[in-house]
């Protein structure tokens, strides 16, 4: 099956409806690290679905804004939060001045993204400096969780796929063209699960990477997006916090832009 692009996305009645179902403390993480970092100013939830986050952010006071390539994600989100969203433009720009948000964010839309540098240059580049990214995505190299790929279901198979692509994306040096791995989607698989519209294998390395180039120092690290409570939680972060998560089931980053940064992309 082909790359999936955003006309998979556009008028897809049923994702909608998958993401509208998607519980809010799946989000909590994710919103409270955008609410810290706003401080009073603007902040844009980049490839908001159905408007969940950025209805959890004005909860919580925050002059908060939505964005994404679906119109029924788009028309749904409006319902759901008024009118503080917009489509992304045609070529995946987003339709907003460069450094126009104290803080942006965006959760699990870079692996669907059939051109994820743009995306993540144009996210890059409406943080104003000295601004706060928040992205997470899962980790498609994840030797934890492995996610299917076209034509492969086996999970040591995909685990032993991982590892060797892991170690490759670890140890590169950076250039044009390879700043992230797109594969075609596993949509044609016979049993669906999360993620196999996915096409961009994102992993901790080509984000860190692909941060640092956009002038980008990243302050935290975590391989889950999820707030996990108690005594035990808190270890179970600390581990997922450590470079063991690297190989683990999510990149969950926050980092912070440099007075001085300019986005440019690796990769068109």
């Amino acid at each position: 099956m082909p790359k999936v692009d955003k006309q998979f996305y556009a008028d897809n009645v049923a994702y909608a409806q998958a993401l509208d179902e998607i519980a809010p403390s799946q989000y909590e993480k994710y919103v409270d690290r955008l609410a810290r970092a706003c401080g009073g100013g603007r902040v844009l939830d980049a490839g908001c679905g159905t408007g969940t986050a950025v209805q959890m952010l004005v909860s919580r006071g925050c002059d908060a804004y939505g964005c994404d390539v679906s119109p029924e994600f788009v028309r749904r989100a409006v319902e759901r939060a008024g009118d503080r969203f917009s489509l992304a433009h045609d070529d995946g720009t987003l339709p907003y001045e460069s450094g126009a948000f104290a803080a942006a964010g965006s959760i699990n839309a870079l692996e669907h993204t059939e051109h994820p540098s743009i995306f993540l240059d144009e996210l890059c580049r409406i943080v104003r400096p000295g601004g706060t990214l928040v992205l997470t995505t899962p980790n498609m190299l994840s030797l934890t969780w492995p996610r299917p790929r076209e034509g492969v279901d086996d999970p040591w198979r995909i685990r032993w796929m991982n590892l060797r692509l892991l170690a490759r994306r670890a140890l590169r040096a950076p250039s044009p063209g390879q700043e992230f791995l797109t594969v075609p989607s596993a949509l044609g698989m016979a049993h669906y699960e999360p993620d196999l519209d996915a096409i961009c294998l994102t992993n901790y390395f080509d984000v860190r990477g692909a941060l640092r180039t956009r002038g980008f120092r990243i302050t935290s690290f975590s391989a889950t997006q999820i707030v996990h409570p108690g005594l035990g939680g808190r270890v179970l972060d600390g581990l997922f916090a450590t470079p063991l998560g690297w190989i683990a089931g999510a990149v969950f980053v926050v980092a912070r832009k440099s007075m001085k940064a300019e986005s440019g992309s690796a990769e068109h």
